[in-house]
């Protein structure tokens, strides 16, 4: 069961991550904008999917990241100029926005207000991999490949050889 729940975790990853990016890709080609709102519902809609094989902590920062895409969409759709005269708060709403968009980028501050970095690309890829234990199976690898590079190239000591 254990290999199962893994490899469902592993397809669930690479599901999320490409989609992931295909959004991120979207909104820092057009900026804070109305269509978040759709790209977070699809986020959302495959974590929901996979969600018996999706870690409580993986779920719940996944879920953080999908809340600040959808706030910033939000309000990029309330801040449009059609309806620029019937929001009271427009500037709070911009100000929101954006600085949703400079978390989504990994940006330390906005507007002089410290930024936490756990939404940033990095911090949200880098969670995946740590639960997905690739770096260690990276290093796994090349530990292997360095072994056996040596045992390669050191004579065996075992080994009698012929005259």
């Amino acid at each position: 069961m254990a290999t199962v729940a893994f490899d469902k975790y592993v397809a669930f990853c690479e599901l999320y991550s490409k989609q992931y990016f295909e959004s991120l890709v979207e909104v820092f080609a057009k900026g804070p904008c109305k269509e978040a709102i759709h790209l977070a519902r699809k986020l959302g809609t495959l974590r929901q999917d996979w969600a018996l094989w999706v870690t409580s902590e993986t779920d719940a920062t996944l879920k953080e990241f999908e809340d600040e895409m959808s706030s910033m969409g939000s309000n990029a759709w309330m801040v449009n100029h059609q309806f620029a005269g019937n929001v009271p708060d427009r500037d709070e709403r911009v100000q929101a926005m954006y600085r949703s968009f400079s978390r989504l980028l990994g940006q330390e501050e906005w507007a002089g207000e410290k930024l936490t970095p756990e939404l940033a690309i990095s911090s949200l890829m880098g969670g995946l991999r740590r639960t997905l234990g690739t770096d260690e199976f990276d290093r796994l690898r090349q530990v292997t490949l360095r072994r056996a590079l040596n045992d390669f190239t050191t004579p065996n000591r075992n080994c009698v050889t012929r005259r």
